[in-house]
C-alpha cells in the first residue's frame, strides 16, 4: 500500500503516501491551492514554499 487517507475530527482529510521523487508531488500539491498543506517531510514543505515564492515573484502580490 503506497497511500492512506485519514479523516480527522475537524472534518479535514490527512493523506500519507510514498513517492519515488518529490518533483512528482509538487505540482499535484500546488493544484490544491490553499486547500492543502504539506506537513512533512520538511524537504517537500520547503520546496513547495519555494515554488510559491517564485510564483508570487512572477505574478506579483495582488494585496
Amino acid at each position: 500500500k503506497t497511500a492512506h487517507i485519514k479523516k480527522l475530527k475537524n472534518g479535514t482529510l490527512q493523506l500519507g503516501m510514498r513517492v519515488s521523487a518529490l518533483e512528482q508531488v509538487i505540482p499535484w500539491v500546488l493544484s490544491f491551492g490553499r486547500r492543502a498543506r504539506v506537513l512533512e517531510p520538511v524537504e517537500l514543505k520547503d520546496r513547495v514554499r519555494k515554488e510559491i515564492r517564485a510564483m508570487n515573484k512572477k505574478y506579483g502580490n495582488p494585496s
